[in-house]
């Protein structure tokens, strides 16, 4: 664990960034840093740190997203409630086939499901709500 600090107090972690984004893997890094930098780290130090790496990257992505989801959950529960509205308008309109009212069903039932989820009805992790939310937004673009 010792080279894990190593990379920091030597000021390596962007370069050992980017040959991970181009593809490198920690071994492969472990012998750049040695032939470029003269420097000695194991492949599994490498390994480690780029993984606590990601871990905090995605820990900070995380709470980006829930606030985001946070803020626009209300308006976004607006526009399910519309949807839901139109829907049962469509449903209740006799000159529509049988077939088409059907569909029109199955549609209002997947929206208020949706609306369900994203109330927090359904506890789902986020990234159920994350995909229904999205699938929502792409019935709202067709109707």
């Amino acid at each position: 664990m010792a080279s894990i600090n190593k990379i920091d107090s030597l000021g390596l972690g962007e370069y050992i960034l980017q040959l991970a984004g181009e593809g490198k893997g920690s071994r492969e890094i472990s012998t750049i840093l040695d032939t470029v930098k003269g420097v000695k780290i194991s492949h599994a130090s490498v390994n480690s740190w780029l993984k606590s790496v990601r871990q905090e990257r995605a820990e900070t992505t995380k709470a980006v997203v829930q606030e985001t989801i946070k803020a626009t959950v209300p308006r976004d529960l607006q526009i399910l409630d519309e949807q839901i509205m139109q829907l049962d308008g469509w449903r209740k309109d006799e000159t529509l086939k049988i077939s088409d009212r059907l569909q029109i069903i199955r549609e209002q039932r997947a929206t208020i499901s949706v609306k369900l989820d994203k109330s927090g009805a359904n506890e789902n992790d986020i990234s159920d709500f994350a995909t229904a939310l999205q699938a929502a937004r792409e019935r709202a673009k067709n109707v």
